[in-house]
């Protein structure tokens, strides 16, 4: 160490010639090793209090969303309905699982699920044809054993493929076979936080009954489209196809039969009114996303390279822009 450029204390122990000297390096390398250590103890501090704040806040966010829950569960009444919630409203009876693991197959897969949670329901919903607008909307509840398939969510984005999949691996298995005989199967989606929870307080639900689901439409519309699940049989055989066979695309290639889209988006395609999931899709750089992420295609750096050669040109899947615009 230097003061006024003339060397004070030696660099290492071959330049200690004096006690003094001797001294002066153990003083400093103690010193300087105390710090050191008194910043490390400083860090980890903050970082628990980081940590303290965070699991407050997620504690607090969770008894809200189950306060909320335990009152209004599956609501299937209009946005703006503030009467008679009760008689528009099923709660749970009991929680069959949690964390569960189950194994099953499909065709000549087998498949492996780790579901959230499985409930069991006192009421089922009833649907009807509203012949004012030839629409299909749940009309009342009434008394029937049902079960409900959740998965927790950390923001307003949900698969609806994923509990679909959950379902029939349920249904694979000799065990839940049996246990599902006859039961409407609720697929449920239950946010984390509050403020993704939405206007009813209650769960975003499909419903699976007699081999067909009901998906809501678009919106605030309260009216549901009856779906076949031979649809997504379809859908999930191409997608395992495309798997199988290696069929992997960089996103900036727009060929409609290359490009395997989020199921409620393959519905649309075929003209199915059904609701908007805000499920996640890659694009070239990141830039837009429904769900607000920055996600870069896996093939991203390698397309950038070509472009530079001018031999591509990289754009964003065009069905995407035309989202970001409607927003």
């Amino acid at each position: 160490m230097k003061i006024n450029g003339e060397e004070i204390i030696p660099v290492d122990t071959e330049e200690i010639f004096s006690l003094e000297q001797a001294a002066l390096y153990f003083a400093y390398n103690n010193l300087k090793s105390d710090i050191e250590e008194i910043n490390d103890v400083i860090t980890e501090i903050e970082d628990l209090r980081i940590k303290e704040i965070e699991i407050e806040d997620v504690s607090s966010e969770m008894v809200n969303v189950v306060k909320k829950l335990v009152k209004s569960y599956i609501f299937f009444g209009s946005s703006n309905m503030k009467k008679e919630l009760d008689k528009k409203t099923i709660l749970y009876n009991s929680v069959l699982e949690s964390e569960y693991s189950v194994s099953g197959k499909y065709k000549d897969y087998n498949l492996f699920a780790r579901i959230d949670r499985i409930d069991i329901l006192e009421e089922d919903v009833m649907f009807d044809i509203d012949k004012r607008k030839n629409e299909l909307k749940p009309a009342e509840k009434f008394e029937k054993t049902a079960l409900s398939i959740i998965d927790y969510k950390n923001s307003r984005s949900f698969q609806s493929e994923q509990l679909l999949f959950y379902y029939y691996i349920l249904l694979s298995n000799p065990d839940w076979e049996k246990k599902m005989e006859e039961k409407s199967i609720f697929l449920s989606f239950l946010p984390m936080k509050e403020k993704d929870i939405g206007k009813k307080d209650a769960l975003k639900w499909f419903k699976i009954e007699n081999n067909h689901v009901y998906i809501k439409y678009a919106g605030n519309s309260n009216s549901y489209n009856q779906i076949s699940l031979k649809e997504f049989e379809r859908w999930f055989d191409e997608v395992i196809n495309a798997i199988k066979n290696a069929e992997f695309y960089p996103v900036f290639i727009d060929d409609g039969s290359k490009l395997k889209l989020r199921f409620l988006d393959y519905l649309k395609m075929k003209e199915y009114s059904v609701q908007n999931s805000a499920e996640k899709y890659y694009t070239c750089g990141g830039g837009y996303n429904p769900n607000g992420k920055d996600n870069k295609c896996e093939y991203y750096r390698l397309c950038s390279i070509l472009g530079w050669g001018k031999y591509i040109n990289l754009k964003n899947r065009e069905y995407l822009k035309s989202q970001s615009k409607s927003k």
